[in-house]
């Protein structure tokens, strides 16, 4: 290994380049803590090397760390005691992580490897006080992940390839800055610096999908197509500044409709917005509530938006998460939430007409009754009743129970609280009853409860003489669908 360089390779003016060129907020600086990957391999020796001799120009600290899978038994072994020697001669503090004998699976997926490397090295960057982790992923690996991801399946967003500059959580930096180097190049710098990297012999194994586009795929195609390679990247630069556009299209819809995260959007706003926008706000919700995001399952919520009406439609979207649809909203529903909490925002009762209750799949309908009593008046436990609205504000809530919330029962003069009403009324057999009462669906002025669903009405609205409506709760018919 010979590091008495005269005149600095091309190597690393690219990777200066490329660190010069971070985001405006990575804040690089000779101060700013870097972590090196390095697996023994060409790539990331390179890397290492590289970075050493530019912090004799430009000083700044940083460390190495080697994750030894333990999957090819010597050779594993063998590369990281590689790994240790490179950086004792280089005077670079490494950490080695080896995976425990009963943690190893030799037919773990590349998915599944890459998992574990990821966490590794996150938790080290964090515990080392380190803002930034570097990897050596080059051009060719850039043109490999967009092949592999056309050919698997992709959005346009996946086509934009590997970030050379990504913010993962806790203001930590994950840098490329070999992207912008093709793998020849990587070789003929370790050359020059007399470097022998270790090779790993799995990589010739095609049993891997990535291994088959870089040994058969790739060299095929170019026998017959030698500009693949310049092709892909300039496709994929043209895919990365379309998308980024996009993407601050999308985030200009997203603050109209109040966030990913929002528990609804109006339905209007969102058909208003082009069709790749829609696909976008639809996948950024997805990944913020973490369903997988598939064509399929995008298509179908598009579909039912597309033809959406009075009728609520319901689509299952996971275990955990359901999409209401009608012509005024896109409701995500929490069924987790639903079922444990039973919690959902306060909504305004349309007097007359249709409340969705999404997030408990039902409807209250509130009709205005013309003419005489019913023959005969539902029972208290049933989830109708007929009332006279006349005494109250005209600005009816279907919310849950809150503290300070107070109810006149029927025949009395005097108001009680609503979690004293419900202990008196425990023998109800609804399932308001039984429930705590902050988790009691009511019908509220304020706070005087007017109505409890299936447990007893407010004195306030009894009828004395005509009813002027009739409000009945039902489960929402609605077409449901499961993607």
């Amino acid at each position: 290994m010979d590091l008495h360089l005269n005149t600095p390779p091309p190597l690393i003016a690219k990777i200066s380049a490329a660190l010069n060129n971070l985001p405006d907020e990575a804040c690089f600086s000779a101060q700013s803590g870097v972590l090196v990957a390095i697996s023994g391999g060409p790539d990331s020796t390179a890397l290492l090397v590289a970075l050493h001799l530019l912090a004799r120009q430009v000083e700044f600290k940083f460390r190495a760390c080697h994750i030894n899978h333990r999957l090819r038994g010597e050779e594993s072994d063998q590369d990281e005691q590689f790994c240790k020697m490179v950086c004792e001669k280089l005077g670079i503090e490494l950490d080695v992580y080896r995976v425990a004998a009963e943690d190893v699976k030799a037919e773990a997926s590349e998915s599944d490897l890459r998992a574990t490397r990821y966490d590794f090295l996150f938790r080290c960057a964090q515990s080392d006080g380190c803002r930034f982790l570097m990897l050596g992923h080059t051009t060719n690996d850039q043109v490999e992940t967009v092949l592999f991801r056309f050919l698997r399946g992709t959005s346009p967003a996946g086509l934009s390839g590997i970030k050379s500059a990504h913010q993962m959580r806790n203001g930590i930096w994950l840098l490329r800055p070999l992207l912008t180097s093709s793998r020849s190049e990587v070789n003929e710098f370790l050359e020059y610096c007399g470097v022998v990297p270790q090779q790993d012999a799995s990589n010739k194994s095609s049993k891997f999908a990535r291994n088959f586009l870089r040994n058969e795929v790739i060299p095929l195609c170019l026998t017959r197509f030698p500009t693949l390679e310049r092709q892909v990247e300039r496709l994929r630069e043209l895919v990365a500044c379309d998308d980024e556009y996009l993407n601050q299209a999308t985030g200009a819809v997203l603050n109209q409709l109040g966030g990913a995260l929002r528990q609804s959007w109006s339905t209007e706003t969102f058909s208003s917005v082009h069709l790749a926008l829609q696909r976008r706000l639809l996948a950024q919700s997805f990944e913020c509530r973490e369903i997988e995001v598939s064509f399929e399952r995008v298509q179908t919520v598009l579909n039912v938006v597309a033809s959406a009406g009075s009728r609520v439609s319901r689509i299952s979207l996971n275990q955990r998460w359901d999409v209401a649809v009608d012509s005024s909203k896109i409701e995500w529903i929490d069924k987790q939430a639903v079922v444990e909490d039973y919690h959902f925002n306060p909504v305004a009762v349309k007097v007359p007409g249709r409340t969705m209750l999404l997030q408990s799949g039902q409807v209250l309908t509130v009709e205005l009754h013309a003419g005489h009593s019913p023959m005969q008046f539902p029972s208290r436990s049933d989830m109708e009743a007929y009332v006279d609205l006349t005494a109250t504000s005209g600005h009816l809530l279907v919310r849950l129970g809150s503290e300070g919330d107070r109810i006149t029962p029927l025949g009395m003069s005097q108001s009680v609280s609503l979690k004293r009403y419900l202990k008196s009324n425990k023998s109800s057999s609804s399932r308001n009853s039984r429930n705590n009462f902050l988790q009691t669906i009511v019908v509220a002025d304020g706070n005087e409860v007017l109505w409890v669903p299936g447990v007893g009405l407010n004195e306030k609205i009894r009828v004395r003489e005509n009813p002027t409506h009739h409000l009945a709760i039902s489960a929402i018919s609605a077409d449901f669908v499961s993607v």
